[in-house]
């Protein structure tokens, strides 16, 4: 279950044209993607997430998935901020009680909330990707697992530490 990371790949079996633009739709179509690469396909397409699934793919109904900022969790709004610099993407994706949420962020300032589903029965988790535009690198961090993948763009060097930045051997 999941992604594997030491494989690039990019498939997209529908074409969703957008007849307006509207920028709700990227933060949950980046929201959605995160999901699927660190639950894996299988995990996205359960009925849980069916209201959201529609939204992306109809553009619209979002009032339905939307939540108000003031609903992000302290731990989670503190914990990116301290790890990003106002100039990233970023996606936060976090379990709790019986709800999935997403917080999506782009260039550091418009932000969207979501809420993925209602009703989730797993283990709690988050996890995180920051893709940072200056320096070229994404961070990917899964709570989870306690661990933090660095790819650096320009030579593609692949740095997996645990959560404390230890390295761990590939």
């Amino acid at each position: 279950m999941g992604h594997d990371w030491t494989k690039l790949s990019f498939r997209y079996k529908r074409m969703i044209e957008l007849d307006y633009f509207v920028p709700t739709f990227i933060h949950a179509k980046n929201c959605f993607n995160t999901l699927a690469l660190f639950k894996g396909i299988e995990f996205v397409q359960q009925k849980l997430f069916d209201r959201f699934r529609a939204c992306i793919l109809e553009n619209a109904d979002w009032e339905v998935v939307l939540r108000p900022s003031d609903e992000i969790p302290y731990n989670i709004f503190s914990w990116l901020m301290s790890n990003t610099h106002g100039h990233e993407h970023a996606v936060v994706i976090y379990a709790c009680d019986d709800k999935m949420r997403a917080l999506s962020v782009l260039y550091g300032n418009s932000v969207g909330l979501f809420e993925l589903g209602v009703g989730y029965r797993g283990d709690q988790f988050s996890c995180a990707v920051i893709c940072d535009l200056k320096t070229q690198m994404v961070n990917i961090y899964d709570k989870t697992n306690r661990i933090v993948i660095t790819i650096k763009n320009n030579n593609g060097d692949i740095i997996i530490t645990d959560i404390k930045g230890n390295d761990i051997e590939n």
